[in-house]
């Protein structure tokens, strides 16, 4: 089964190139208005320092160090602005996955605005009761790495108990709260299931399907390896402009995995019901 779903996925692709497009540029809009109040602060900071020039030429972690302590004032203004930013790009997420599932069903015929309209608020409240989990998850998980750090030599068990037990401990709840809401908010939409009852239901998919668990790697694989390239890419590299359009190529393959990856789930999704209707009859 998780060859035909990636197959449909990557048939989402190219059927409904369209969306990819809009993905893409709804995105580059959107991180363009939260990085306008960035570079302000950013910039007012350096243009001060007198450093502009060497953190042009490269990253330097001791001269922005340098440059926070000489202006402590920058870590609290840009915290604040987190504070509309990471529900703004919540928001948006959670609207355009409704849209994507529903626009890639039956064959991927559908509307994507018609699935934010018909799917929207119900997706955004069971998007808030799954950043709850995700909340309790995480609180847990610093519980978990302080135990851990307590144990052994004091600098060995802190060190290894951050960099490698924290990271992969945040790794794995993410993605699992992730999946379980992807395929709650897919029995949101088609299963015809409230928002609690897609909510609880979506807690059984990484035990009940294979399958299910298998796209969501694969496709998180991908997309992960695709945006760690657009991150790592030298922008000096033959020049800021051709640097800034392989980035944005990047980017691009990013929003198309995107609608591929969802397209995956919704094949899994459809396949699932299909074989519980056959049982049943």
């Amino acid at each position: 089964m998780t060859r035909h779903t990636l197959q449909y996925g990557l048939d989402s692709i190219r059927r409904r190139r369209g969306l990819a497009a809009l993905i893409y540029a709804a995105n580059l809009l959107l991180m363009l208005i939260i990085s306008i109040p960035f570079f302000v602060v950013l910039n007012t900071a350096v243009a001060g320092s007198g450093f502009s020039e060497e953190l042009a030429s490269g990253f330097d972690l001791a001269l922005w160090s340098d440059i926070l302590e000489a202006h402590p004032e920058i870590l609290p203004t840009l915290g604040w602005q987190l504070l509309w930013i990471v529900p703004l790009y919540l928001i948006w997420n959670t609207l355009a996955l409704a849209g994507l599932g529903h626009a890639l069903a039956r064959g991927g015929h559908g509307s994507f605005w018609q699935g934010i309209a018909r799917h929207g608020l119900r997706a955004s409240l069971l998007g808030l009761m799954y950043g709850a989990v995700a909340l309790v998850l995480i609180i847990g998980i610093g519980i978990v790495t302080a135990l851990a750090a307590s144990f052994g030599p004091a600098e060995a068990g802190a060190y290894y108990a951050l960099t490698v037990l924290l990271p992969l401990l945040l790794l794995f709840a993410i993605a699992l709260v992730d999946m379980m809401q992807d395929f709650a908010r897919l029995d949101l939409i088609f299963g015809g299931k409230s928002v609690i009852r897609a909510f609880l239901g979506g807690f059984a998919w990484p035990v009940r399907s294979g399958a299910a668990n298998g796209v969501y790697i694969l496709w998180m694989l991908g997309s992960g390896l695709i945006l760690l390239t657009a991150a790592a890419l030298d922008l000096r590299m033959g020049g800021i402009f051709v640097a800034f359009i392989a980035q944005q190529l990047l980017l691009f393959a990013r929003a198309a995995a995107t609608v591929g990856w969802i397209g995956s789930e919704v094949a899994v999704w459809e396949s699932e019901h299909m074989a519980n209707a056959e049982l049943i009859a």
